[in-house]
């Protein structure tokens, strides 16, 4: 069948089939935070059971689609997937019926910039209020356009205007993200008002979101009590983080709005449809786009003006903070910039239009995306920045379109299936395997794990407080503690990551464990390791030293590099210490702790540090004789960064065995500033605890 002669409908269902092989083949199951706390509160709600205090709750869509989805199939991941999938295709639709009536390669451009966007479907599946947000903001600047654009539809303004209204009011309810299209309907409002064009629509879409407000608030109190419980609950659930812009140094914020949203989108391939919008204004009549004389100069408009809002735009109503830097929150404007960007390339291969500023702006693009060292730059800027050079040269203007559709599918396709071929790695579906066979089986043992592996278990327990009640965190733990009864140690590389935990951060018991005797099931293609162990913890452990440091006064066993203190930036008392490249260092003569009767010994050390901004600084212990240094372990002081500016506490527990030591040996414990950075440090606390038992069986 000849290409022009394809109708547009199966080019959707193609897409869909996309969708859907994706999800089959590149699923790799969950990050264990959000999405499970959005799993337990939805399996909640099957059963009647709702948490008014969690602010997730509130998030209605995710909450009760899925919810329904529990109460219809079970708890299970087909059951999961379904409601954001039907909400993907949903999207894909609101694109197809927009575009539908535009040439076949408008079309695939179209739905290809929307669903091959890599987190747009990467998200397509996942148990997030994202994709809601996406749909019923799409749908609502949908509904919008067909009665500003479509003649006849104007007599119909009380249907559109509560179409729209609704929309929106779905998007509310799905996240406070909506917050960021505000600029966009003050702006569509103003325009039309100023025209004295559609007044009656926007009264009517007031009156309707006024209306649903006013019966969702009521609800609420009825429900809580406190028509404001929503928002007490966010503040409730609120915590200082680095998207906590107004709570940081000013070159914070500065860089957040200056160009950190604008490499987000580069480095994280969501550009490519902002790419053409940027061409499009490269013309003499730009007065036409922003007066939103047609449709496409109304979602050429209003991508624009998102994207602007979206790095501006404010979402606290207390102080400036722009929203956080994850892509996830932004996948509402992909399908919105993908329609204008369809239309401006299919412009471009049909007459050359605006080829300068395309071409000039994609090599732009990838020679930024070169230098942030992203695979973004060899398989998606550069070969498209090549398509669209080579297809020009192309005479025939058939051949032309074949050819550019077909490359510009399979260029937009390279990103995702790394997807792909990453879920193949992972498996989700052997990882889901073992946790069922070898955990929640399991009666009589404890379960330790890492902290998304526990939340990932407790959701294929289906929730059953039976079969979760025993499972532990790591943190659960201290590391002196002991854990009487036999247990069961579940070790998984792939959730460890999901956790933000690298090998420093295990516990000492598992580091010591004796695999030889203890490991029953061990994966090396999956790095899954599983331990029965009789106890965990060391049986005994006896503190030998405990010397806090809070920089007030000279310590015992404090070395000072200098006297260097702060008596403005502080945590509490008078004073914190100034870093140079080198803080105030513990160092302890080791020699007595070989003649004690202990197995190992426990070098337990926190600081609360306080940088300005990204720091390469280290928490230091080592351990060095007259002949050098023969023992170090470190810890990244940036990962455990709450907020810059403000204190964040580093811990780093070091175990040795006492046969590993050395004569004339010296303990050091230090921050290492190799750059020099502005930094502050204080109450620096150092344990060291000698250990009866190395926890061998």
């Amino acid at each position: 069948m000849k290409y022009q002669q394809l109708g547009s409908f199966p080019i959707f269902c193609f897409f869909i089939l996309i969708l859907i092989a994706y999800h089959n083949f590149a699923y790799i199951g969950h990050y264990g935070y959000d999405d499970m706390e959005y799993a337990k509160l939805a399996s909640g709600f099957s059963k009647g059971i709702i948490d008014y205090d969690n602010h997730f709750t509130y998030r209605l869509p995710v909450i009760v689609f899925t919810g329904l989805s529990y109460l219809l199939f079970g708890v299970s991941d087909f059951s999961s997937s379904l409601p954001p999938l039907i909400a993907t295709s949903g999207i894909l639709l609101l694109v197809f019926l927009e575009l539908r009536n535009k040439s076949n390669l408008t079309l695939t451009l179209g739905l290809s910039m929307t669903l091959l966007s890599n987190w747009f479907i990467f998200y397509s599946d996942k148990i997030m209020p994202d994709i809601y947000v996406a749909l019923f903001v799409l749908l609502s600047l949908y509904c919008l356009g067909k009665y500003k654009y479509n003649n006849g539809q104007q007599k119909n303004t009380a249907l559109f205007a509560g179409l729209f209204s609704t929309s929106l009011f779905m998007a509310f309810l799905s996240k406070e993200t909506i917050l960021l299209i505000f600029p966009l309907v003050l702006y569509l409002a103003i325009l039309d008002l100023v025209r004295k064009k559609n007044i009656l629509f926007w009264l009517s879409s007031i009156v309707t979101g006024v209306g649903l407000l006013t019966v969702y608030f009521i609800g609420i109190k009825i429900l809580t009590g406190d028509f404001g419980k929503r928002f007490e609950a966010i503040t409730n659930n609120s915590y200082l983080n680095l998207c906590s812009y107004d709570k940081q140094p000013i070159n914070i914020l500065l860089k957040r709005i200056g160009y950190e949203f604008f490499e987000l989108f580069i480095n994280q391939s969501m550009f490519t449809g902002f790419i053409f919008l940027i061409a499009a204004l490269f013309q003499k009549n730009i007065k036409r786009i922003f007066f939103m004389e047609d449709a496409f100069a109304f979602y050429l408009a209003s991508g624009v003006i998102l994207v602007l809002s979206s790095n501006f735009m404010t979402v606290s109503p207390t102080s400036y903070s722009p929203m956080c830097l994850d892509a996830r929150h932004y996948l509402f404007l992909i399908p919105i910039l993908s329609i204008p960007a369809s239309v401006v390339i299919t412009e471009y291969i049909e007459s050359k239009r605006r080829m300068l500023p395309i071409i000039n702006i994609l090599i732009t693009t990838a020679f930024i995306s070169y230098f942030a060292d992203t695979n973004c730059f060899g398989k998606l800027y550069l070969p498209l920045s090549i398509l669209f050079i080579a297809t020009v040269f192309i005479k025939d203007l058939k051949t032309r379109k074949i050819i550019f559709c077909i490359g510009f599918v399979i260029i937009s396709s390279l990103i995702p299936y790394e997807m792909v071929k990453y879920a193949t790695k992972v498996n989700y579906d052997e990882q889901k395997e073992i946790v069922e066979r070898y955990i929640l089986k399991e009666n009589d043992s404890y379960i330790i794990t890492d902290p998304v592996q526990k939340r990932i278990a407790e959701y294929l327990s289906r929730f059953d407080i039976s079969k979760g009640s025993k499972i532990l965190n790591f943190n659960d733990i201290a590391p002196t503690s002991k854990l009487k009864g036999e247990a069961i140690i579940f070790s998984n590389w792939y959730t460890q990551y999901l956790s933000s935990i690298d090998q420093n951060d295990l516990p000492s018991y598992l580091k010591s464990i004796d695999s030889d005797n203890s490991l029953f099931y061990e994966n090396k293609d999956l790095h899954i390791s599983i331990y029965r162990v009789k106890e965990v913890g060391d049986i005994t452990g006896t503190e030998i030293l405990n010397s806090y440091n809070d920089f007030e006064h000279d310590m015992h066993f404090w070395n000072s590099n200098g006297k260097n203190t702060s008596h403005e930036t502080k945590l509490e008392g008078n004073s914190s210490w100034v870093l140079g490249e080198y803080s105030s260092t513990f160092v302890y003569p080791l020699d007595s702790m070989i003649e004690h009767n202990f197995n190992a010994l426990l070098f337990s050390s926190k600081v609360y540090c306080n940088f300005d901004n990204k720091t390469a600084s280290s928490l230091i212990v080592s351990i060095e004789n007259p002949e050098g240094q023969y023992f170090w372990k470190s810890t990244d002081i940036n990962k455990h960064i709450i907020a810059y500016s403000n204190w964040s506490l580093v811990k780093l527990d070091v175990k040795i065995d006492k046969k590993e030591l050395k004569k004339n040996s010296i303990l050091k414990i230090y921050i290492w500033n190799p750059k020099k950075e502005k930094g502050y440090i204080d109450n620096f606390n150092v344990k060291i605890i000698g250990l009866m038992s190395d926890n061998r069986e």
